[in-house]
């Protein structure tokens, strides 16, 4: 307590001047890295960080972009010491921020340093893309294991990293190396912006795949086996489609080389992606590459972070390009940020090959159903969902989610995306689409301004009417402000189809409930549960009967069954997932829906009433209209 209290003395009398002034010579900081005990889940940081004699507050970083919520683990810190010439420095958090450190620097020094320990032998369960190992194989996520001054700009801030590995590893990043020898990695210095964005990918069995482009990308894979690095000719072809597609929608890339970072290991899996300028961090389960179930359902999420490239790095959304890491995001544009990348990231996996037409088709029902089944939408709107994404998207409780809301704005955005194409293509009599958008949206002198700066919500109107004339302030402000239970499904008619329900469950349905029992799940589709009963009675269960959520308005809810429950049986047999399949199959032909539910201990018995069979999303031409969205899909690359 003594300590602390000449701490803060000193932190008070010391001239305002001094405090945080940084010194004239070099600035960079230097963080030395070592991963060579990641097999016990340990990762040592060593930083030495230039400093003026006075008071110094330290950041460690917060808000980490992609995550829309200020999920820096701070918590898996298990060690911290500062010193200055080999004596120790006393340091005090913050009492409001406790993501910042406060100490003194001794007169006569020029830096001091931080010695930093990082838990990281298991990934926490509220996508936080931290760093994570196993004995074969580790992922580095920089802001996990620095601090900075907090005062400075994330641009401004200067970094040379220096990585340690262990023996016969090898890595991959899009950091540029300035040396290597065996067993470490001198990267060149960077800001700090490039080094939080630079993710590691290290391991002993691991495979370089070039996919070609107009600028080099290639995909640096990292697995718990050598069979697990194996892909297919028609994988690799389709990566390589990705490539080209992108470019062409695109206008060309704005990367100088691309890393897609590709971890495959069950321990660290979980469908976890994050996107990068020049990298993406995709950790999948080990056999990823040689499930089909696994590739088909989860494959799209590596489009959708590469589209990030463009939408999100290369144009940053205003509120989103923040001073610093311990600055809060305003989500207001997440519909563009998010909802754009995940339209074109769906169109993208179709025109490269990873689903087929009637795989996009199945998803896009899924979608559209999804956004239909909230029936928060009738008390808060697309934009109020998108702004509480650090509320909502992925620490909010799973039941109710219909009530409340959850990351369905990926979806509804993409639905509201796909009405924008179609208008475009409608107006232009053919001649122009949502790619003309996408490749003025990037690009400098035909968007104006400089990359770096923030795009608003007036400069999306204005690209738009570029391409093709037309009200788009009104048409997109009623879709993101209105309040409607009808989800929006104005491009789906006009792209030449209907949503429709029938007793057929969709294959990609029952790909993605076999995916869910994996952890599994693409973001927007956060809310499925491995039986997914919504359309029927209204609830989503886990494989053993408890109840994830309920549709209120649903019959599953009136007969008195709520999130929290567990169904045990159902029509005096043990609950499956199979025997409530044909039981609610069964109930169009007169049978009884009778169920024995548990809650908080007690049982009951209830029945619904309910007698119109399983129903399920589709999506069915309407031969009427041109399938304009055959077309959207259609490969667009030599």
């Amino acid at each position: 307590m003594r300590i602390h209290y000449l701490l803060l003395l000193l932190l008070l009398t010391y001239p305002l001047s001094a405090a945080n002034s940084p010194l004239s010579g070099d600035r960079t900081i230097t963080v030395d890295v070592d991963v060579t005990a990641t097999a016990v889940g340990i990762i040592h940081s060593h930083l030495v960080i230039p400093a003026a004699p006075g008071p110094l507050s330290l950041a460690y970083p917060r808000w980490i972009p992609g995550q829309h919520s200020p999920k820096g683990p701070i918590n898996e810190i298990i060690d911290l010491r500062f010193s200055s010439s080999g004596k120790p420095l006393p340091w005090k958090r913050d009492d409001l921020d406790m993501y910042l450190f406060q100490l003194v620097v001794p007169e006569g020094a020029k830096a001091i340093e931080a010695d930093l320990d990082f838990a990281c032998s298991k990934l926490d369960d509220n996508f936080s893309v931290a760093a994570g190992a196993t004995q074969e194989m580790a992922i580095l996520s920089w802001n996990q294991v620095l601090i900075y001054p907090a005062d400075m700009r994330k641009n401004q801030a200067q970094f040379t990293a220096t990585l340690h590995l262990p023996a016969n590893w090898r890595h991959g990043s899009s950091l540029p190396v300035a040396r290597e020898t065996a067993g470490m990695v001198e990267f060149r210095t960077v800001p700090l912006i490039t080094l939080i964005d630079s993710p590691v990918i290290m391991g002993e069995h691991f495979k370089v795949v070039s996919l070609g482009g107009d600028k080099p990308a290639e995909m640096d894979i990292a697995g718990e086996s050598e069979d697990a690095l194996q892909m297919s000719a028609i994988q690799r072809n389709e990566f390589e489609r990705l490539v080209r597609e992108s470019s062409n929608l695109f206008g060309g890339a704005r990367y100088e080389r691309y890393h897609f970072l590709l971890a495959l290991s069950d321990p660290l899996a979980g469908a976890t992606t994050l996107e990068h300028f020049h990298s993406s961090d995709n950790r999948m389960p080990e056999h990823f590459l040689g499930d089909d179930t696994l590739f088909i359902t989860s494959a799209g999420l590596i489009p959708h972070e590469y589209v990030h490239s463009w939408n999100g790095k290369y144009r940053v959304p205003a509120g989103l390009d923040t001073f610093n890491y311990q600055d809060p995001i305003r989500g207001s544009l997440l519909w563009v940020y998010e909802g754009l990348t995940d339209y074109v990231a769906n169109i993208l996996t179709a025109r490269s090959g990873f689903w087929s037409p009637e795989q996009y088709r199945e998803a896009l029902a899924l979608d559209a159903a999804e956004v239909g089944a909230h029936r928060g939408r009738t008390w808060r709107s697309l934009q109020d969902t998108a702004v509480s994404a650090p509320l909502l998207e992925y620490d909010a409780p799973a039941g109710w989610t219909s009530e409340r809301r959850g990351a369905d704005y990926y979806p509804e955005s993409g639905l509201i995306w796909l009405e924008v194409d179609t208008l475009i293509r409608q107006k232009t009599s053919g001649q122009r689409s949502l790619d003309d958008f996408c490749r003025v949206f990037m690009n400098n002198d035909a968007a104006g301004g400089p990359s770096s700066s923030g795009y608003t919500f007036d400069n999306v109107v204005d690209w738009l009417n570029r391409i093709a004339p037309f009200d788009w302030r009104s048409f997109l402000l009623q879709r993101l402000n209105g309040t409607v239970p009808e989800a929006p499904l104005g491009g789906i008619e006009a792209g030449g189809w209907k949503l429709v329900y029938s007793d057929v469950e969709p294959e990609m349905l029952k790909l993605l409930e076999r995916a869910h029992k994996l952890d599994l799940l693409w973001p927007e589709w956060d809310a499925l549960a491995p039986v997914d009963v919504r359309y029927s009675i209204g609830l989503l269960l886990s494989e053993d009967g408890a109840v994830m959520d309920a549709d209120r308005a649903g019959v599953g809810v009136k007969a008195g069954i709520a999130p929290g429950m567990r169904i045990v049986a159902v029509n005096g047999k043990a609950f499956s997932p199979v025997i409530l399949r044909a039981a609610i199959a069964a109930s169009a032909q007169g049978g009884p829906l009778d169920m024995q539910i548990k809650s908080n201990g007690h049982d009951k018995k209830i029945s619904l009433d309910y007698h119109d069979g399983e129903r399920y999303p589709h999506l069915v031409r309407d031969p009427a209209k041109p399938d304009l969205l055959g077309e959207i899909i259609a490969s667009h690359a030599k």
